[in-house]
This record gives C-alpha cells, sequence and structure tokens, in this order.
C-alpha cells in the first residue's frame, strides 16, 4: 500500500504530513525522510492499535530464542526496499508493546500535534508518553 501511496504522491507532487493507522495491537512512531520536489521532509507514521484488544509485543521470540527489543531511534530502512520515491531513512523512534493507549490529534493552520497517551490496566491514571509535533509549512517535526 505504501509503494501505492507514494507513487501517488510522487505524481501529484505533495506528501502527506502524518501517517495514522492502527491494525498492529501495540504503539509503534517511526520517522520516514523522504525527498520531493527538491526538498527532504520527515514525515511521522504512527501506528497505534492498543486501545482495546490485548497489546501484542513488536517482536516475538523465535526457535526458543528470547526477542531482542528493538532500541528507540533504530533505522529499519532495510524493512522496505523498493520505495516509489526517493526516501532516505526509516527510524522507529518510540515504541510501547506493553501497555493500553491512545492517541489524541489535534491541529490548527500552523501545525499538527500527535500526542500517545498511555492507560494502566488497574487504574484510570493516564500520561503522556509520546508527542510529535508536525510544522504544517515546513513539514519540520519536533518530538517532545
Amino acid at each position: 500500500m505504501l509503494h501505492d501511496i507514494d507513487t501517488v504522491c510522487h505524481e501529484v507532487g505533495v506528501y502527506p504530513h502524518a501517517f495514522l493507522a492502527a491494525h498492529a495491537h501495540c504503539y509503534q512512531r517511526y520517522t520516514r525522510t523522504v525527498s520531493l520536489n527538491g526538498t527532504e521532509l520527515d514525515v511521522p507514521f504512527v501506528v497505534c492499535g492498543n486501545g482495546g484488544h490485548n497489546v501484542n509485543p513488536l517482536v516475538r521470540s523465535t526457535r526458543g530464542r528470547p526477542s531482542q527489543e528493538p532500541e528507540n531511534g533504530s533505522d529499519v530502512a532495510y524493512l522496505y526496499t523498493e520505495p516509489a520515491i526517493q526516501a532516505s531513512g526509516l527510524v522507529l523512534e518510540k515504541y510501547d508493546d506493553h501497555d493500553y493507549g491512545y492517541l489524541r490529534v489535534t491541529a490548527d493552520k500552523e501545525q499538527l500535534r500527535i500526542a500517545y497517551h498511555q492507560v494502566g490496566t488497574r487504574s484510570l491514571l493516564q500520561s503522556r508518553f509520546d508527542l510529535v509535533t508536525v510544522d504544517l509549512k515546513s513539514h519540520a517535526l519536533t518530538a517532545n
């Protein structure tokens, strides 16, 4: 699907400010760096699917060996080898595969803010675990 989106974006000369998905039963935020019309854009890809179904680990053990948890900031560009657009990186910025959570997305004419909040299973306590702000004019990202 990403190949199709990249193809259309390349043809029309625009790229989304962010991608949101919810299939995996955990939280993941990646930053993908793409080049469009001679400009480098950092685009957050956010997966938030841990709102009700049992939370699943990001990686699982195989053949009796324990899984190796990825580090925040890991370059995972090797997972996508044939982009339809010039891309120079895909970084796993942050993830949570232990807690339930939800997104709070706000936007105004200047910026888009995507905040991930963890929710405890035994209490109503909530905490903001991750926040990324996208400047809508420049496509610049700020992770807070």
